[in-house]
């Protein structure tokens, strides 16, 4: 019976490692080298943090919450500007404590916060001409508990690249 050296097993070597930072994903490969036929000499883990990873967007995705060219649905249709002070939807309380508008080039780049969407107490809608990828994010308290939300969808941008 063979044994892979430097394997990450049960145990206090394998869980006493450091965990990654919050928002870091850490990718973990293993190499083997063979002795030329069939037979593994030894393996070895190789691993690196990536914090680049889909872990790294600090916003959950909030069903029911969508942006649209003019418009945003939370609860009901927004044309425009609207507070969202303790209001009750389908018995859950939300309260948008802030909220404002992000652009990304496609889905392989980063979310960047777009100057002046920034709307204490509530969201606004707008329509995006430039070409990209847009959605709306907030601090948003739900029955009480308090968290960073993103829109469910995004809008692309309608004017082409």
């Amino acid at each position: 019976m063979q044994f892979d050296r430097d394997i990450p097993r049960r145990g206090a070597r394998y869980f006493s490692q450091p965990k990654t930072a919050e928002g870091e994903v850490q990718l973990c490969q293993k190499n083997c080298a063979t002795d030329g036929g069939d037979a593994i000499q030894r393996c070895v883990w190789h691993c690196e943090t990536n914090p680049a990873g889909p872990a790294s967007d600090p916003y959950t995705p909030l069903e029911g919450w969508t942006v649209f060219q003019g418009s945003i649905r939370l609860g009901f249709t927004v044309s425009g500007c609207f507070d969202y002070d303790n209001v009750t939807i389908g018995g859950v309380g939300y309260t948008v404590h802030s909220s404002k508008w992000q652009r990304r080039d496609d889905e392989n780049s980063p979310w960047t916060d777009i100057p002046d969407t920034d709307y204490e107490g509530g969201v606004c809608s707008r329509s995006m001409l430039n070409h990209g990828q847009y959605r709306v994010v907030g601090e948003i308290t739900i029955n009480g508990e308090r968290g960073m939300y993103a829109t469910s969808n995004f809008i692309t941008g309608i004017l082409p690249p």
